[in-house]
C-alpha cells in the first residue's frame, strides 16, 4: 500500500474512518471490530476516530473505545498504527452535532483519550522532566494573531499531561521550553523529556529529526 507522511509518522495513503461504527444506523459491535481487524489485515495504519462519534448523550467515547478494543485484541502488531482523535463537538444525544471548543471541554475530552489507547501501553511516569512547546506559525503574521489560540491548546493539553504522565506520589520538577518553527499552518506540538535528554532533543530538532520516537525517555 502506498504510504503517506504525517509528521515523522508514515502511515498508509488509506485510512479507516471509525465514524459509521458509531453513529445512527451502526453496525453491531462485533461487525465493527471485524472490520478494523481487516483493515490492519490490508495494510491500514492510519485510523480516524473522535470522541463524539456516537448516538446517545451518555456514551462520548463509543468510537474512541471501540477501537481501542480493536487494537487490543488484534493478533498482529499495532506498533505502527496511528489513531488520530479529535474533540470540539458535542452530541446531545437527538441527533445534533454542537460545537464546543471552551478549554475546559477540550481538557476533560484529553485526559479520558489518553487513557482509552494508552491503556494497555502505561506510559512513562517522570518527576524530572521539561515540557518543550513547540509553535508551528507562519511568521509573516503577527505573533498576537496565534499566540493567544496557542496558550488555549497549551493550558488544556498540560494539565492533561500533567494528570497522566506526572507522578503523583513525590515531588515535580517541570521546566517549560518555547520555541517556534516556520510553517504554513497554526498549530502547537508538545513533548514531554528527561532533563537528561534535552540536549538530545534540541539536537534532534536542528537536523530535523524532530519526533519523540526518535528520543528515549526513561524516568527519572
Amino acid at each position: 500500500m502506498q504510504q503517506r507522511t504525517i509528521g515523522n509518522r508514515s502511515v498508509s495513503a488509506i485510512g479507516l474512518g471509525g465514524m459509521p461504527m458509531s453513529i445512527e444506523g451502526r453496525p453491531d459491535r462485533n461487525r465493527s471490530i471485524a472490520a478494523v481487524h481487516a483493515a490492519l489485515d490490508a495494510g491500514v495504519t492510519f485510523i480516524d476516530t473522535a470522541n463524539a462519534y456516537h448516538v446517545h448523550a451518555d456514551e462520548t467515547g463509543h468510537n474512541e473505545e471501540l477501537i481501542a478494543e480493536a487494537l487490543r485484541e488484534y493478533d498482529g502488531d499495532t506498533s505502527n498504527v496511528l489513531v488520530a482523535t479529535k474533540g470540539g463537538h458535542i452530541r446531545p444525544g437527538d441527533g445534533t452535532w454542537i460545537v464546543n471548543g471552551n478549554p475546559d471541554y477540550i481538557r476533560g475530552f484529553l485526559y479520558p483519550a489518553m487513557k482509552r489507547f494508552m491503556a494497555e501501553r502505561p506510559p512513562i511516569l517522570f518527576s524530572n522532566c521539561v515540557l518543550i512547546i513547540r509553535h508551528l506559525c507562519d511568521f509573516e503574521r503577527p505573533e498576537r494573531l496565534f499566540r493567544d489560540h496557542d496558550n488555549i491548546e497549551i493550558n488544556a493539553v498540560v494539565d492533561a499531561l500533567s494528570l497522566y504522565l506526572l507522578r503523583n506520589d513525590g515531588p515535580m520538577n517541570l521546566v517549560h521550553h518555547y520555541c517556534s518553527v516556520s510553517c504554513e499552518a497554526d498549530g502547537t506540538e508538545v513533548y514531554l523529556v528527561n532533563k537528561e535528554d534535552f540536549a538530545r532533543f534540541l539536537v534532534a530538532v536542528e537536523s530535523g529529526e524532530i519526533g519523540a520516537r526518535e528520543i528515549r525517555n526513561n524516568p527519572s
